[in-house]
């Protein structure tokens, strides 16, 4: 594994670790339209923990499952209440027994490990 700095002619930008060219452990995707995902890579998609910001100002914070929200997290928006719970497949599904907004910031504290357009990068091809 090393240290890449990739950029896509479009404007879209990956610094972070990667793994036989292909995104894998912590990095930063920045897309040309000014979104940015911040955290766990596996196998080129979002997968662990990390938060995407929307260029309008939300933001997750949360478990990643291959490329979706999916897990514990806390949603973000400007002038709302943040909302905090489960995930699965990109949908708030509620507080969840553990999971609850404090829960969620506190498993993002503990672990290191772990919607908007396209929000995985596939390897070193540029994202959709």
């Amino acid at each position: 594994m090393r240290w890449c700095s990739v950029q896509w002619p479009s404007g879209t930008t990956y610094e972070g670790v990667a793994d036989a060219g292909v995104s894998h452990g912590h990095g930063v995707l920045q897309f040309a339209n000014g979104d940015r995902y911040e955290g766990e890579f596996r196998r080129g998609e979002m997968h662990g923990t990390g938060t995407y910001y929307w260029a309008e100002g939300a933001k997750h914070r949360g478990e990643w499952k291959r490329g979706i929200m999916s897990g514990c997290g806390v949603r973000e928006e400007p002038e709302k209440d943040p909302i905090g719970g489960e995930f699965v497949d990109d949908v708030y599904a509620g507080d969840a027994i553990g999971c609850s907004r404090e829960e969620a910031q506190v498993r993002r504290g503990r672990r290191s490990k772990g919607s908007g357009p396209t929000r995985h990068a596939s390897g070193f091809h540029e994202p959709n």
